[in-house]
């Protein structure tokens, strides 16, 4: 059966709900909503050549109110608890293989992981970048860990960290002493974690393709994770496993489709247990 707009409201009498952001869309509310609109028209259904004013009148309001009932209907999560958050991850992890973002080959196990529920963003307000709910996962699975974000509305990563363990026998890059008559060992074994032959322009290309950007511009590189860090210009020819002169490089990116005058960060850095990287907006500066 086909209904116009303008037959709902002869429909439904009575007590009617108001529509607020937790209720369906209920076509009794919107002929609650809609009559207020008709009675503060101020007595135009007594005049008869006002009827087709009355009638644009209640469809126009029809209109105003459906537009209103999508803006507030409450967007529901793709992901409702940790062990979805957790299967979300690792599908995830297969898109970044599969787009040649990452090499590493694990699985997070529920269990044997953590997963929080960050809900409403209060955790980053120090931030300006708007973020829906999403779950933060800690791993370790053997070889590789680290953490990653996963958004609960579109079940995407928004951001991740994947350290690799160095193997045992392995050469270190450098070694300082620990202060205790013993030395750490920093290590660069970035080829565990992605293609050692891909660009930071590469890299970042694939992230475009992962997270449906058009495209991306350089900002600005820095040495070290400290926020005195000086900046110094990018290289989109450097390879994405060169961390400079220090222990860490880190890029700031302008992702095109991404937030309106946001930023994300790349960051590599070698570690005392093996080569680290971080994509995404959370990260030591934001």
């Amino acid at each position: 059966m086909n209904t116009r707009i303008s037959d709902l409201f002869d429909m439904y009498d009575g007590e009617l709900p108001p529509l607020n952001e937790t209720a369906p869309l209920d076509a009794r509310a919107v002929g609650e909503i809609t009559a207020e609109k008709i009675h503060s028209c101020g007595g135009a259904e007594k005049k008869r050549p006002g009827r087709r004013l009355l009638r644009t009148a209640l469809i126009a309001a029809a209109v105003v109110v459906l537009l209103a009932a999508a803006a507030f209907a409450k967007v529901p999560s793709v992901i409702t608890d940790q062990r979805e958050a957790v299967a979300a991850a690792n599908a995830e992890l297969d898109k970044l293989r599969g787009l040649g973002v990452i090499n590493a080959d694990f699985t997070i196990e529920y269990g044997k992981c953590t997963a929080k529920l960050e809900n409403d963003g209060r955790l980053f307000s120090v931030f300006s970048r708007k973020l829906d709910p999403f779950y933060l996962i800690g791993y370790n699975a053997g070889k590789y860990y680290g953490n990653i974000e996963i958004d609960n509305i579109t079940g995407r990563i928004l951001s991740f960290n994947i350290t690799a363990k160095a193997d045992e026998g392995r050469k270190p890059l450098f070694s300082v002493s620990n202060g205790n008559d013993g030395t750490w060992d920093f290590y660069d074994n970035f080829g565990d974690i992605f293609d050692p032959s891909l660009t930071l322009n590469g890299f970042c290309q694939k992230l475009c393709d992962y997270w449906g950007f058009s495209g991306f511009t350089l900002v600005c590189a820095s040495a070290g994770n400290s926020p005195d860090a000086e900046d110094y210009p990018a290289d989109g020819n450097w390879l994405l496993s060169d961390h400079g002169t220090g222990q860490t490089r880190r890029t700031t990116v302008k992702f095109y489709g991404d937030q309106a005058g946001e930023v994300q960060y790349i960051e590599v850095s070698c570690f005392a247990d093996g080569a680290s990287i971080l994509a995404g907006f959370a990260h030591s500066q934001g």
